[in-house]
């Protein structure tokens, strides 16, 4: 059993799937669930960080059924989410989500077994620490344009423990980590080529 973690897949999204170099949502789509289909096990363990689709009724339909496959492979239990900003929080999305999903959550804290039981915060957003960090570094380079907005972070942001690892998407970067925030890990599939990332991997980087 392997942990897997992954975010911003933007399912059905054409904006985004432009933005990705794809011709259409339906090619970008393809390639984010077959990746998850090629590299997830029976009994692995996957991890969402957020913003599965843009958010509309038709949109988290169209996320949950692409996503059928994955949930029937890894199992169903085995299936978290982290909510994004373009993830409802209503009943209806909820109860379409939880199709897929065991687990649905604004923010995840757990020690995950092969990463030597270091503590890990999972969050769609980027922490705290490295918000302060940005304000003093500057920006990281192609990131998207909301990734570091206060408005946007408000209340949102994750306060860690400076020995956690934290997990996160929203940003849109092609960068994972950045030397002023080294335990801090962008799981999107922008920084990983359209795939999702496990734990090995993550621990490879830190």
């Amino acid at each position: 059993m392997k942990y897997w973690f992954t975010s911003d897949l933007h399912l059905g999204h054409e904006k985004v799937a432009a933005l990705r170099g794809f011709p259409n949502a339906r090619k970008h789509d393809s390639v984010i669930i077959s990746n998850l289909l090629r590299y997830l096990n029976s009994g692995d363990k996957l991890f969402v960080l957020g913003d599965l689709s843009l958010g509309r009724k038709m949109d988290v339909a169209h996320a949950v059924n692409m996503l059928r496959p994955v949930a029937n492979l890894v199992g169903y239990r085995n299936m978290s989410l982290v909510r994004g900003n373009h993830d409802p929080i209503s009943q209806w999305s909820t109860q379409q989500l939880a199709a897929v999903f065991s687990t649905i959550t604004d923010r995840l804290d757990m020690s995950v077994p092969d990463m030597y039981g270091i503590n890990v915060t999972m969050s769609h957003y980027p922490s705290a620490r490295m918000v302060e960090a940005v304000k003093v570094c500057g920006t990281p380079y192609g990131v998207s344009s909301n990734a570091f907005d206060e408005k946007v972070l408000h209340g949102v942001t994750v306060n860690t423990d400076k020995d956690d690892v934290h997990l996160y998407g929203h940003t849109h970067d092609k960068s994972p980590i950045y030397r002023f925030c080294p335990s801090d890990v962008n799981v999107g599939v922008d920084a990983w080529n359209m795939k999702p990332v496990d734990s090995e991997t993550i621990l490879s980087v830190l």
